[in-house]
């Protein structure tokens, strides 16, 4: 009864939890892991973690070694910001933690794998148009103060726009003016 209310709790959540035997075999597999890398909890359940991981990800970091010092110390092991590409799903900015949550004759170690892409990406543009409000408070030239807007607008990593143009209001006329514009 408890473990079926633990995979319940498990299934729910919408972080990828894997659970590991102490050969680092998988034991479980939550709902979002199966459905974000399209695998059936069957055909996960007893096969060994590392063949489920990129051969990007097992270069970059010893992760046989990580799970052996989780199991020996005690202590989580939590990379941040992982870059990652795999063919079943886009390219991802991951949170990958080690932990260790049985102990004993048959310990296990829980793996959370976050997806914080778009976190990542969301915080960065915040952070990218604050610099831009700060550079554009210190500028008293209208011509300046527009190249930032487009510069703004238009940088891949921030917005995004291809192109734009800044079209000013001629009250006088009651018209728009085309005043500056950037594109390919």
């Amino acid at each position: 009864e408890s473990k079926k209310r633990s995979d319940t709790i498990n299934d729910s959540l919408p972080v990828s939890i894997i659970i590991l035997d102490r050969d680092f075999r998988i034991s479980h597999a939550n709902k979002t892991y199966c459905e974000i890398n399209n695998h059936r909890r069957e055909d996960l359940i007893g096969k060994f973690f590392h063949n489920f991981l990129s051969s990007e990800l097992l270069q970059k970091y010893d992760v046989a070694e990580e799970l052996q010092q989780v199991i020996i110390t005690g202590n989580p092991v939590i990379h941040n910001g992982i870059r990652h590409s795999s063919p079943y799903h886009t390219d991802k900015i991951l949170n990958i933690s080690f932990i260790h949550v049985q102990s004993g004759k048959y310990p296990k170690i829980m793996v959370l794998i976050q997806d914080v892409t778009e976190f990542t990406k969301k915080t960065y543009q915040l952070s990218f148009l604050r610099e831009i409000s700060l550079a554009m408070q210190g500028v008293l030239e209208r011509d300046k103060l527009l190249h930032i807007i487009l510069t703004c607008v238009t940088a891949g990593f921030a917005i995004g726009f291809n192109r734009a143009f800044l079209f000013l209001v001629d009250e006088e006329r009651n018209e728009l003016r085309g005043t500056m514009g950037v594109g390919p």
